[in-house]
């Protein structure tokens, strides 16, 4: 985060070998704190690694009593949990007998945490749960392990609060109110006492995957803090009004009294404005860090971007820059990208023009993606004549297929990049934004077709729960594996809108407001939008086919994605636990 990892490095001159930003933890149900896990290296010695989570703030806010370093030695066991939809997390247990609450990776990298971990310690999975690790040998009997922390999950702690007021944690004892002058937060000032104080709210881990779905406020996107009392309750569902849209009527919060608070709450239409480049700078501070990438991915998925603040922006929302880099480490990161691209294009390129390599399998995979690039958005003048442009295009993906040649190349791959090439401009920098782009999509192209078919079955989930007749009549036309809206979801609507509003659409998206699985409720908006039509029609298999590849004549941007949004609330508040359970794994 913006000037805590630097100080903590420098404090007790340590290195971190794997940092990840946007890592919060819930110390209520409604309150998040942001900020960034690290894994620590004083020297090769593991007694000398540790843990350490950040918070965002260095304010006087109270969320400093939330940092936390752990040295690798006391840690016994990580469980992790990888929802299909909704938010992943970890939970880290302490030898000493604590569990510390969910630490939730609203941007992905669960896996590139644990990858790391193995460079320190070895990671011992367990036989019973195989979402639950040991940290070297120090578990002799997994099974044990695993009752205690499900035991955790399961029971609550005496005597403690059952709410709190939001971003307000629990006192640890003897310790100041958050009234208290600030503490810089750095290593030095990080310590187990903070455990016992995390202990305190553990209560929270129990319910926290599940309120996900049953509150319509949690969302995975920072909220801008605000102080206990300007916070608003969201009234119990029988004070709840109904919101009426195209797709019928939803039980939605009302807009003025029952909103979340006032920085999680969504616009009226006439407020969704792009964000300006006036507004970005604003959020830079004096070295190029952004200082709330809350409140920056909420005023993207509220309104998008100024078309020309894209090249900057989407560096951040596909991960090649991290939220927290200043303008310097900006430059050494697209100069690093430059030299690998044009390394690893250099190789396959002398490799592919010297006739004593014999690589039929790359020679063939350069013909597919020739073929598909002359046919690549052609209608736009960027790409209209064979020049620059689609050289560009092909070489990006022959070198993303080099690097990945076991994924190999898939049609739709083509479709990706278009976008970014035609923002960015430059190759090296578009490679390494698709880079970033594939490892959310790669899964839409296995040859298994295993990441299409767990998303179809998804969407068929979400389909039975919001809208049963809907589901009763697929069923009836045996349609329930969904096929008919696969393009949709393999090359994210980019047929089913225009060129320049897909890229609107998709910066939305990368936002993750929500949820990284927003592109389902999107598919399933179209479907309950449709109902009444695809029923009357007795659309069958074929019909259905032709009905979605049609669907960018009927529909607006604007309009779907704020009927998405009542769709996304409204299935949170009423789907039952079991269409949850079945969602999650």
């Amino acid at each position: 985060p913006p000037q805590t990892s630097l100080r903590m490095a420098d404090a007790l001159k340590v290195h971190s070998t794997f940092s990840k930003d946007g890592v919060c933890v819930h110390p209520t149900k409604d309150g998040r704190i942001w900020g960034s896990i690290h894994i620590l290296e004083e020297d090769e010695n593991t007694q000398h690694c540790f843990l350490a989570w950040t918070p965002n703030s260095q304010t006087d806010d109270g969320s400093g009593q939330y940092a936390v370093k752990i040295p690798l030695s006391g840690v016994r066991a990580i469980k992790r949990h990888l929802p299909a939809i909704g938010v992943p997390w970890v939970m880290i247990v302490c030898h000493n007998g604590i569990t510390l609450p969910p630490y939730y990776f609203n941007t992905g990298g669960v896996r590139e945490f644990l990858n790391a971990l193995k460079h320190h310690v070895s990671l011992i999975r367990s036989a019973d749960d195989p979402n639950l690790v040991f940290l070297s040998d120090l578990s002799k009997n997994p099974s044990v392990l695993r009752s205690s922390v499900d035991k955790s999950l399961q029971e609550p702690l005496p005597n403690l609060p059952q709410e709190q007021p939001a971003f307000e944690p629990p006192q640890v004892p003897n310790q100041p109110k958050k009234s208290a002058p600030k503490e810089e937060i750095t290593l030095d000032n990080i310590g187990w006492k903070v455990l016992s104080g995390f202990s305190k709210v553990t209560q929270f881990a129990r319910t926290a995957p599940q309120s996900i779905f049953e509150n319509a406020n949690q969302i995975p996107i920072a909220p801008k803090p605000t102080t206990p009392s300007s916070n608003k309750e969201i009234l119990p569902a029988s004070a709840q009004v109904l919101h009426s849209t195209t797709l019928g009527t939803f039980e939605v919060v009302d807009e003025e009294d029952q909103q979340p608070p006032e920085a999680d709450r969504a616009p009226v239409p006439s407020q969704r404005k792009e964000l300006t480049t006036e507004e970005w700078l604003e959020f830079l501070d004096e070295e190029g860090r952004i200082k709330d990438e809350g409140e920056v991915r909420r005023r993207i998925f509220y309104g998008g971007l100024d078309p020309a603040l894209r090249t900057e922006v989407w560096k951040y929302l596909l991960g090649v820059f991290p939220w927290d880099s200043t303008y310097e480490q900006r430059q050494e990161i697209l100069k690093t990208h430059a030299e690998q691209y044009s390394h690893w294009k250099g190789l396959w390129k002398s490799i592919h023009s010297d006739p004593a390599f014999k690589f039929n399998k790359l020679t063939d995979r350069i013909h597919s993606i020739e073929k598909d690039v002359c046919r690549t958005d052609r209608s736009i003048d960027y790409y209209h004549l064979d020049g620059p442009n689609l050289t560009k295009l092909q070489d990006i993906l022959v070198t993303y297929t080099f690097l990945n040649f076991d994924l190999g190349y898939a049609q739709g791959m083509n479709e990706l990049l278009s976008p970014l090439l035609y923002v960015m401009e430059d190759e090296a920098t578009t490679f390494a934004c698709f880079q970033s782009m594939m490892k959310r999509y790669e899964g839409n192209f296995h040859k298994d077709q295993i990441g299409m078919h767990n998303q179809l079955t998804q969407l068929a989930e979400l389909v039975k729960s919001m809208d049963q007749g809907l589901y009763d009549y697929l069923v009836e036309k045996d349609c329930t594996n969904m096929f008919f809206c696969y393009r949709w979801l393999l090359i994210l609507f980019k047929r089913e809108f225009s060129f320049h509003t897909i890229m609107r659409f998709w910066e939305i998206l990368w936002t993750n407001y929500y949820t990284p699985k927003y592109l389902l409720f999107v598919a399933l908006t179209c479907l309950l939008k449709n109902r009444e039509e695809i029923i009357a029609k007795e659309m069958a298999f074929d019909d259905l086919v032709a009905f979605a590849n049609d669907m960018g004549e009927k529909i607006s941007m604007t309009e779907l994605l704020r009927e998405t949004e009542a769709v996304y609330h409204t299935y949170m508040r009423i789907a039952g636990s079991a269409a949850i359970v079945r969602l999650y794994n």
